[in-house]
């Protein structure tokens, strides 16, 4: 059994000069009181105990193990200085390019890249499954004024309001809506999208109209294109994906121009030698 913490704290145990504020050892090595203090520093009696006993326990446990395994590698094993020093080079590398991008990156993206991105690459964005290009409204099954909200939805009144009419006719009463009529959803997202009880027995949607609706719930699906797995996906809805891609290429030859940069600098100023055998 462990002494208590306040025990290991108050008593000298041990002889030595280097071992007057030591409370554990492992061969050679100790541990000291202070290494401890700040970890219990404002803990209860109890918990600093617990979580002291428990931190000398791991500290001997891996002592011993480094111990073990010193003892069995061979010392070419337990050469690091190689190792450590490649680590750092990379850091120091790594760091200095993530402040060249930070500093010098071009972030501005017009449509026209994208449009011409998109058309030499089209192939490249086959669709894995259905889309469809749509706006929905979800609401309980009790909301008020239904047969107005579905002429605003469909859009098949002549007032002027019509879009501000929904929207306020969402903030009170929708419980989810997304009117923009050009935004693109998967075939998965509409599933997350529907009524619970209905998500099971779920119909494909169809250009037009679409009405889901469960015990509690409806939705109203407005469909206006649909693209079939296989197809190109349109350029909205991988317009973010285009943007990685195209800030990714621009990151390397940011990268690239200025390592050569670099050693054209040091080659004009005689920075470096080649020695011939």
């Amino acid at each position: 059994m462990w002494l208590s913490l306040s025990s290991l704290f108050a008593c000298n145990l041990l002889g030595t000069d280097q071992e007057a504020d030591a409370i554990a050892r492992v061969g050679d090595e100790y541990l000291y009181l202070s290494e401890l203090e700040n970890l219990v520093a404002g803990k209860e009696k109890k918990d600093s105990v617990e979580i002291a006993q428990a931190f000398i326990d791991q500290w001997i446990k891996e002592k011993l193990l480094i111990q073990k395994a010193t003892q069995n590698l061979a010392e070419n094993q337990l050469d690091f200085e190689k190792q450590l020093s490649d680590y750092r080079n990379s850091l120091v590398i790594y760091t200095y390019e993530n402040e060249l991008v930070k500093q010098k990156l071009d972030t501005i993206i017009d449509e026209a890249h994208y449009q011409t991105y998109y058309e030499a690459n089209r192939k490249n964005f086959e669709l894995r499954e259905k889309l469809y290009q749509a706006r929905y409204i979800e609401f309980l099954n009790s909301a008020p004024s239904q047969d107005s909200l579905k002429d605003w939805f469909l859009g098949n009144t002549d007032e002027e309001q019509l879009e501000l009419k929904l929207s306020d006719y969402c903030t009170q009463f929708a419980s989810a809506c997304q009117l923009d009529s050009n935004r693109w959803f998967s075939e998965n997202e509409w599933r997350e999208i529907l009524p619970l009880d209905t998500a099971a027995q779920y119909s494909p949607l169809k250009i037009g109209f679409n009405q889901y609706q469960d015990s509690v719930k409806t939705v109203w699906v407005q469909v206006g294109q649909e693209l079939d797995k296989g197809e190109a996906a349109p350029l909205a809805y991988i317009k973010e994906q285009i943007r990685g891609i195209i800030l990714n290429q621009r990151r390397l030859k940011l990268i690239a121009d200025v390592k050569a940069e670099i050693y054209e600098e040091a080659t004009l100023k005689d920075k470096y030698e080649i020695y011939a055998n």
